[in-house]
């Protein structure tokens, strides 16, 4: 009887742990299992970017290549010998027009300056007695009116002698006759005294040595940056000599070259674009101001030159760019970003994105560039304003619902939109 209650007991226990067990493992399998409504079908949205449609004026570009340049450049010499006594200026150096670049030491050409205005006194006081002396010359050997036919015949020999009728031998001869008369008629006194008294020679040196000395200090002919100095200050630089060179690129010209087949669509004063290789995500605008009227028979090319801006500086010269010449403007045109255009079954169509989903929409195009494409026609009738998806419609079906998520290139389109 004692051995039998342990037994009862054991039992008893193992049969609390089955009903325990049963009861909570059916509690949960009824929790976990949801109730499924037949006539719902979760589908996620598609994530897709978008940009708007709208109408502005689609522009046909030509491509070409070419190399920044200042738009003046000029290259700083010496014209007069000396030694440089002071530089203020570096590479790279802005400087004004009228600037000081390089001061030559003046004190021997001073000198000179005061020898030959020594001279010149001397020679004008000669001009004056030699003027008393002469007071006596024959003025009246010659009259007017034999003046006056020497020089109407003169005029007439060099008219004939520039249209190849007569020989230089006669010209000179008519000439002399002429020369000869002025003399004798007084109307060249001045000159001969001038001559005689050595008052000309005089003033030709004074000249030489004033022009020496205001050229030993060389400014800026025009504002710019210094560049390329091959001196140093207390070098000796002889008349001629290169110094340095001066560039403006407060604008920079560029020279491209265009194919001759395409030169007929080239204007000039329409506008252009260009990216260069040191800024590839900076878009530089400027005007075509010309067009080079000779071929190359190589290349069957022809250059087209262009000015750009270049307020900030960013743009040095020789740099490498990449332009696209405007050529044929078709406005007031509905478009379409190219990234937005699908062709299925060699069928165009668009996605157009209305009350958060995808319709596809078969469209009619026109006139395209590069970038956006013209619709003439469209099914679901696309407006201005309405967004098209250029980026995740390629496994998209119709009427399927879509998440639009943020594109960059959406503000490009809205300053396109409002002509800024």
């Amino acid at each position: 009887m004692n051995r039998i209650k342990p037994v009862i007991w054991i039992v008893f226990i193992i049969g609390m742990v089955f009903l325990y067990h049963n009861y909570f493992r059916g509690n949960e399998v009824t929790t976990a299992t949801p109730k499924l409504d037949k006539n719902e079908v979760q589908i996620d949205a598609t994530p897709v970017k978008v940009q708007k449609a709208f109408m502005g004026e689609l522009v046909k570009y030509v491509h070409a290549t070419g190399f920044a340049e200042p738009i003046r450049q000029a290259t700083i010499t010496s014209r007069v010998n000396g030694r440089i006594a002071t530089m203020p200026v570096l590479e790279g150096q802005w400087v004004r027009k009228g600037e000081l670049l390089l001061q030559i030491d003046d004190e021997l050409l001073q000198i000179e300056l005061v020898e030959a205005r020594s001279n010149l006194l001397k020679a004008q006081v000669e001009y004056a007695l030699w003027e008393k002396e002469i007071t006596n010359f024959p003025a009246d050997s010659i009259s007017r009116e034999t003046l006056k036919q020497l020089a109407l015949a003169y005029q007439q020999a060099q008219k004939k002698y520039e249209r190849g009728e007569i020989e230089e031998l006669q010209l000179l001869q008519v000439e002399r006759k002429y020369r000869i008369a002025q003399i004798l008629s007084g109307e060249l006194r001045e000159d001969i005294i001038a001559e005689k008294s050595g008052l000309k020679a005089a003033e030709m040196r004074y000249a030489r040595a004033l022009f020496n000395v205001r050229n030993s200090k060389i400014t800026a002919p025009f504002s710019g940056q210094v560049a390329d100095i091959r001196v140093s200050e207390g070098a000796y630089v002889t008349q001629n000599q290169d110094l340095m060179t001066l560039v403006d690129l407060s604008r920079v010209k560029i020279k491209l070259q265009v194919l001759e087949s395409q030169l007929n669509r080239i204007q000039v004063g329409e506008a252009l674009e260009v990216r260069f290789a040191a800024f590839p995500d900076t878009v530089f605008t400027g005007k075509i101001v010309g067009v080079d009227p000779t071929i190359d028979p190589n290349e069957r090319t022809a250059t087209v030159v262009a000015i750009l801006p270049n307020n900030k500086g960013l743009l040095k010269a020789g740099m490498f760019g990449e332009a696209r010449l405007a050529v044929a403007r078709f406005p007031n045109r509905l478009l379409v970003p190219r990234d937005a255009i699908v062709v299925r079954d060699q069928r165009k169509l668009v996605f157009i994105v209305r009350e958060g989903k995808a319709f596809w929409c078969y469209v009619r195009t026109g006139e395209e560039n590069e970038d956006y494409v013209e619709i003439t026609d469209s099914d679901f009738d696309l407006k201005p304003g309405e967004p098209v998806i250029v980026d995740g419609q390629f496994a998209l079906a119709h009427d399927a619902p879509v998440r639009i998520i943020p594109d960059d290139k959406n503000s490009s389109v809205v300053s396109e939109e409002t002509g800024n």
